[in-house]
């Protein structure tokens, strides 16, 4: 019997397998060459040497990654390809020197970043590679760009800020803004608690009538309120529940009325307001600002329409010391006196709008039927998560955690009909619509009391960011040193306190050409004094300036340094560890030794302290500077007392101050008695009086640093008793 047919047959298959291979091996499953092949043209279209054929891979194991997306992307570290003519994927990467000089392609690869699969290089079913977005077997599609800093925390998670990650940044901060985390965890946000308001004082706070009209719209009583809306569509529920509420409230307050304030006076309210501006008070609360204000502004909520929402007898007790009916309120103690506060309460209790009078603080005799109705409500929507409740105790988080939320499976991102219009990934488009409209997710079956935050859309995209990017996944081990981590958390307790209402702490620098731009971080209330030497001073020197004990102490319990200001340093209601940290903080800064430093300076030669004293005498400093009770000083120009300079300020710090008071603190009224002989030269330093300790600066710099000193350790130390703190 012939085999010949068969033999022919299975050779032709054989053949026609062969080519088929080589082509599916070429071209059908390896792109990359053909890429690399227009990589090379465009190369040598520039007159450069081309690239050599092959896959390129970056292994990571720390990630478990594998990336080989260099095999493609061959000019992402190149510099010269940033142009439209070129095709995107071989383009510069457009923060090139900013992310990938820290982040080198050859070592980090691109997925840890950008998501996708790393050893992916084919097309997907034979169509255009679209890195997973048509592929629903791809666990990790390619992330959006706006979502790419998901990534970041993979290595950053202990920074405060995320270096070059500002949605992130952002995004975290409104999970603590909004209190989200008094219903949900995160990995990256450790507060235990969140609390708003109290409620166990609502009686001799507000109405009733204001309860049920702020539960049912709250931005429409208070714009930049954090409130939620439970109800966000009239009819139904918001009909009858915020009634419900109400009730249950009023039937679980049964304190005493509070006794009538005085009537009040037009002299009153306007002490009231120019202590309002005087004090403080517009570095956390707007009020009747027409213009945008700093973020920091709007720390504390808005006052506009205070007196429509609380009573003036209830705003004195609050205004007297606010821990005393809210422990955890990050209100401090401005330390009134009995008259300051009357006229502080009277002027915040007239803030109504033209047609409303303040508020009377009248509550009906509940139903019982409606305030078990009320009671049923809040515990379904978990309102004693962010309030203290009489009669409801905290029963932890009652949302689902988030801690892994980034990896949440794609069989459970179901989406409401219609669908939102979204350009990004399933995950991305699902986060934002949860988010922006969580009624819309809502299904048959599943009863979901998630409110609508007020978010715009930029809000809305950083807390998406943040929330993606709480994952399970495997972290790199970074060594952060010391001051790194006192800096974070210092910025930590900054950000609750809202340290920077009041001062400046930090400066960016902007270079443009030869022009350096300096624009202070926070101090934005100094802005509102026509001379800033009357306003909170600015700290972002504190590190070199103050010695740790000394600003440790005066965290604490804060005394007069300059008495003669309106704007008082507030008594906070600091944690146990937080004035430490602060402390620490500034140290860190400014790279300063923490707790222990030498402030010791060698005395000036004796037969050098008669001239000394002579400068000292020259430069006229008793004219602003006190020592003790001494010192006949005008109050316009008066300056810190030099009582305290020995144990408040650091000599390194001083000499600076002596040499340029204005590099370290612009707008100062101290002035400079040094100046430079040459612009073009920073030693050429000189003095009004060449005739003095040999004409040499530093030795003249020395010598008031030493007197001043000296000054200080020989005056006997002020005490200011309590009740004299400002």
């Amino acid at each position: 019997m012939s085999f010949r047919g068969a033999f022919v047959a299975l050779s032709a298959a054989l053949f026609l397998a062969t080519v088929w291979t080589m082509w599916d091996e070429g071209w059908t499953r390896r792109p990359w060459k053909a890429t690399q092949a227009r990589f090379n043209a465009l190369l040598a279209s520039r007159g450069q040497p081309p690239v050599d054929e092959g896959l390129r891979q970056v292994t990571i194991p720390a990630l478990d990654v594998a990336d080989r997306c260099q095999t493609c992307h061959l000019g992402v570290d190149r510099a010269g390809l940033e142009g439209d003519d070129v095709p995107r994927e071989l383009r510069t990467h457009p923060r090139r020197e900013v992310l990938l000089g820290k982040h080198p392609v050859e070592r980090v690869g691109c997925t840890p970043c950008h998501g996708g699969q790393g050893l992916q290089t084919k097309g997907v079913a034979g169509a255009a590679f679209a890195h997973g977005r048509d592929d629903p077997y791809w666990e990790r599609p390619l992330l959006s760009r706006p979502f790419v800093e998901t990534s970041c925390v993979a290595c950053h998670a202990q920074e405060h800020e995320v270096p070059q990650a500002p949605r992130f940044n952002r995004g975290r901060a409104l999970f603590e803004d909004r209190r989200c985390h008094a219903c949900h965890s995160s990995r990256f946000v450790t507060s235990p608690v969140a609390l708003a308001p109290p409620l166990d004082r609502l009686k001799q706070k507000t109405s009733e009538a204001f309860v049920v009209a702020w539960l049912k719209d709250p931005p429409s009583l208070r714009h930049d309120t954090r409130m939620p809306s439970f109800w966000p569509e009239p009819g139904g529920a918001r009909d009858r529940e915020p009634v419900a509420i109400a009730a249950f409230l009023g039937s679980v307050n049964d304190d005493a009325p509070l006794p009538s304030a005085a009537s009040v006076s037009e002299a009153d309210v306007k002490a009231g307001a120019a202590l309002f501006d005087s004090v403080g008070c517009r570095g956390c609360h707007v009020l009747g600002d027409a213009e945008p204000v700093e973020p920091e502004a709007r720390f504390g909520p808005a006052l506009d329409f205070i007196g429509e929402r609380a009573s003036r007898a209830w705003l004195e007790r609050w205004l007297e010391k606010p821990s005393a009916l809210f422990p955890e309120t990050r209100m401090p103690d401005l330390r009134l006196s009995a008259t300051e506060v009357s006229q502080l309460a009277a002027f915040l209790a007239v803030q109504v709008r033209p047609s409303a009078q303040p508020v009377s603080t009248t509550w009906s005799t509940p139903d019982a039927a409606l305030v078990a109705e009320g009671r049923k409500a809040v515990l379904r929507y978990g309102c004693q998560a962010c309030h203290r409740i009489p009669g409801i105790a905290p029963a932890g988080r009652p949302g689902p955690d988030l801690d892994d939320f980034g990896d949440l499976p794609p069989e459970r991102l179901e989406f409401a009909e219609p669908r939102p219009a979204c350009e990004y990934t399933e995950r991305e488009c699902w986060t934002l619509a949860r988010l922006q409209h969580p009624a819309a997710l809502r299904r048959p079956g599943l009863d979901l009391v998630m409110p609508r935050f007020q978010l715009s859309d930029d809000d809305a995209q950083a807390l998406a960011v943040f929330l993606l990017s709480n994952r399970a996944q495997p972290s790199v081990p970074r060594v952060v040193d010391e001051a790194a981590l006192a800096i974070a958390a210092g910025e930590r307790v900054l950000t609750r306190y809202n340290c920077r209402g009041c001062h400046e702490v930090g400066r960016d620098e902007v270079k443009t050409g030869d022009e350096v731009q300096v624009t202070p971080r926070g101090g934005q209330i100094r802005r509102r004094y026509d001379d800033v030497a009357l306003a909170p001073p600015p700290l972002t020197f504190a590190g070199r300036k103050f010695q740790p004990r000394w600003l440790f102490d005066f965290l604490k319990r804060p005394r007069p340094v300059r008495p003669w200001l309106t704007v008082r340093m507030p008594t906070f209601s600091f944690g146990a560890h937080e004035p430490e940290v602060l402390a620490r903080f500034f140290a860190a800064r400014d790279a300063q030794p923490f707790p222990f430093d030498d402030t010791s300076v060698p005395p000036v030669p004796e037969a050098d302290q008669p001239a000394a004293r002579a400068l000292l005498e020259k430069l006229q400093c008793a004219r602003c500077h006190a020592v003790g009770a001494g010192g006949d000083v005008k109050p316009a120009e008066r300056a810190p007392d030099l009582t305290f300079a020995a144990s408040r300020l650091k000599p390194g710090w001083m000499r600076d101050w002596l040499r340029d008071p204005q590099a370290l603190q612009p707008g100062t009224r101290m002035p400079a008695y040094f100046f430079l002989s040459d612009e073009d030269d920073p030693t050429s330093w000189s003095t009004p009086y060449p005739a003095v300790l040999g004409g040499e600066v530093s030795r003249q710099i020395d010598a008031l640093v030493w007197l001043t000193l000296d000054l200080g350790r020989a005056a006997p130390v002020a005490v200011h008793p309590e009740g004299a703190h400002r």
